[in-house]
């Protein structure tokens, strides 16, 4: 059976309660639409609910970090793999990571800089904070300045980096930051975490699938708008109305979540994934839906997957009319058919056993 993006990554990165890995276009629609995604989660996490404005700007931080060091002047003539952000949030532990392209010239002054702020107190730190905002050569150079201290400073903890050389003139640079919520339980400290060598894996892994987006978190009302963004932003399509095709997969995921809700299962987990190769996208999503309705839903592809255009027009205009109760089943059936009439049918859906309770309905569109 052919795994999925979406189904693959779920699977991958189960530890995690919130993962998100762009490797996509970077402009500063794309950092505000990431951080309403990321904040979105973070301020619904009682764990972290207190950290949120600490969290959001370790987050911009490091995405202009990708930003400052991407922007290269000229254009390169040799491959290389895709600057990357990635966040994740597992135990107790919130993992902000970014590898960006820099030049060799810059290496020893950025390496002795954060060497430099790893190694002082807070009281140190704090008085280089106030020297860097007079000192002006400091932050030119590739902008280990004010960033870097506040991110150790607001951490606590020391800046993980490495630099991974390319050829004679470029090399990759790769940083983790590392935050612990206030509220950790001994045994969430004991809980394994991830570290620098598992990301240079992790971002080669993800290069080599030709992935753009993966978003592994909660789904809420309120992430629909910055995954439709996302995705509009890193995709193309002449044929089909991306924004709209996102849009029907999003609102039929929120549908299925009610639907567990009243089955007693309270899981809005879901997986996003967008795939860029061969000049062809890949848009797949993956979620938990329970097991007494799995078969229900299962159909209701079944049915739109086998049905002709105008089939699929008519089931349309019968569930959008009045006569029609407007209850969440109705609903669920009117938006797998908008999908299918969006995507003229070209779409793949798998339903995976999870557990007793549980079942991984996965959806992909290929253009």
């Amino acid at each position: 059976m052919e795994e999925y993006s979406s189904y693959k990554y779920l699977k991958k990165l189960s530890a995690d309660t919130l993962s998100f890995a762009y490797l996509g276009k970077i402009s500063d629609d794309m950092i505000t639409s990431s951080v309403n995604l990321l904040e979105e989660n973070i301020s619904q996490d009682s764990s972290l609910k207190k950290s949120h404005r600490k969290l959001s700007f370790l987050i911009v931080e490091s995405f202009q970090n990708v930003l400052r060091y991407g922007n290269l002047d000229k254009k390169l003539d040799f491959e290389y793999k895709k600057e990357m952000f990635f966040v994740n949030h597992t135990s107790c532990y919130v993992n902000i990571c970014s590898v960006n392209l820099i030049q060799n010239t810059k290496i020893e002054y950025v390496r002795e800089r954060i060497c430099t702020i790893n190694s002082l107190d807070n009281k140190a730190l704090t008085q280089l904070y106030k020297d860097v905002l007079t000192n002006e050569e400091f932050t030119q150079a590739g902008g280990a300045g004010l960033g870097f201290i506040e991110m150790v400073r607001k951490t606590k903890h020391k800046i993980s980096f490495d630099f991974v050389k390319i050829n004679e003139e470029y090399s990759y640079i790769y940083m983790l930051v590392l935050f612990t919520s206030k509220s950790a339980t001994p045994e969430q400290l004991e809980c394994k975490n991830i570290d620098l060598e598992w990301f240079k894996e992790f971002h080669s892994y993800v290069n080599d699938d030709g992935i753009s987006i993966i978003y592994k978190g909660n789904m809420y009302p309120q992430i629909v708008e910055p995954v439709l963004s996302l995705v509009t932003e890193n995709t193309h399509s002449d044929n089909l109305d991306i924004q709209q095709v996102t849009f029907d997969l999003m609102l039929e995921t929120l549908q299925n979540i009610q639907l567990n809700l009243e089955e007693n299962l309270d899981d809005n987990q879901i997986t996003i994934s967008v795939k860029h190769e061969n000049d062809k996208y890949d848009l797949s999503i993956s979620k938990f839906i329970a097991n007494t309705i799995s078969e229900k839903i299962e159909n209701e592809f079944k049915e739109v997957n086998c049905s002709s255009p105008d089939e699929l027009q008519q089931r349309y205009e019968e569930l959008a009319s009045p006569k029609h109760a407007t209850n969440i089943e109705t609903m669920l059936k009117l938006v797998i058919t908008e999908f299918a009439i969006e995507t003229k049918n070209k779409f793949k859906y798998q339903f995976s056993p999870a557990d007793e309770n549980k079942t991984i309905q996965s959806i992909k569109v290929e253009f």
